[in-house]
């Protein structure tokens, strides 16, 4: 959702610390069984359709890759954001950040009923498709809804840092894909990567201003099953120490992944126009990636 992206929230309940025994499960099992429960093992899987969406929608207004060269950025993005080399990368980064009983906690409300239906709701919204109708319907329904229940879409956006996210996905895709390309004498010399990241950097807090309430529009569509009550709890899980180190660990670990992502689409876009007369550059690349770059859950589809 988010995603989305990028660009989040976590897809988890409000916890009650300290009533259940320590958990005695080996970690890996439970960074396996969070990846699973949380979501983000179904979410990333629509990383690389979300690309290629993207792609298809920047193209169609801007026409500026030739036929050739969008060719080999569809082949590209379909090995680079492959599922697998994104869950591995996402599964290794988890426990950098997040230690071994915040996750035991994190999972013990992931496995409750209402855990379970937001991890349902955001897996469900996790396509282009759904996205896309979120985006239609998302403002109208925030338009619609009461004070009270926009100011729990607003409080849960700021709480889960969605906006920050978004923009650092939007940069760290762009600078991934220049990283890479740089390892060719074309990329190089067609993207200064200081240049680039200066220019970047220095649009983050417009890229955060503009997602803002794109983001609480999206979380009035996705969510509109939940009451009141509901979303209550859901952000005073968001709220909690758990809830806020879940939120950066699994940031961190969409982050991890994605970035590294563009670097290997950027190797072998610089592999393939090697000695040819390709417009690939990481602007021409980018202009499309970062109009549409991916985020998981609601970290994905609201940065088109």
């Amino acid at each position: 959702m988010n995603r989305i992206l990028m660009l989040a929230v976590v897809a988890v309940l409000l916890p009650v610390i300290g009533c259940s025994a320590p958990d005695v499960r080996p970690s890996s099992a439970i960074f396996d069984e969070l990846m699973h429960k949380s979501g983000l093992w179904i979410q990333l899987a629509q990383v690389e359709p979300m690309m290629q969406a993207g792609v298809s929608q920047a193209h169609a207004k801007s026409g500026q890759l030739s036929e050739q060269d969008l060719e080999r950025l569809r082949k590209a993005i379909a090995t680079t954001y492959a599922p697998d080399d994104l869950r591995m990368a996402a599964r290794n980064q988890l426990p950098v950040t997040l230690a071994q009983q915040d996750a035991a906690t994190v999972l013990r409300w992931l496995s409750s009923d209402l855990g379970r239906r937001i991890t349902a709701l955001e897996e469900a919204g996790s396509s282009p498709d759904e996205a896309t109708k979120r985006q239609e319907t998302g403002p109208r329904i925030l338009t619609s809804l009461s004070a009270a229940r926009r100011e729990r879409m607003e409080r849960l956006a700021k709480l889960t840092l969605s906006s920050e996210a978004a923009a650092d996905l939007i940069i760290n895709t762009m600078m991934g894909i220049a990283h890479g390309l740089a390892l060719s004498a074309t990329g190089a010399a067609a993207d200064s990567i200081e240049d680039l990241k200066g220019k970047l950097q220095s649009q983050r807090d417009r890229f955060v201003e503009a997602l803002g309430p794109r983001i609480i529009a999206e979380f009035a569509a996705m969510y509109q099953p939940l009451s009141d009550q509901e979303l209550d709890q859901y952000v005073a899980f968001c709220e909690s120490p758990p809830g806020q180190k879940y939120a950066v660990a699994s940031l961190d670990a969409i982050d991890k992944a994605l970035t590294e992502a563009a670097v290997r689409l950027g190797r072998q876009l610089a592999a393939q126009v090697l000695g040819s007369k390709s417009r690939l550059t990481a602007r021409s690349i980018g202009r499309p990636l970062a109009g549409f770059p991916p985020r998981v859950g609601l970290r994905l589809s609201l940065l088109r």
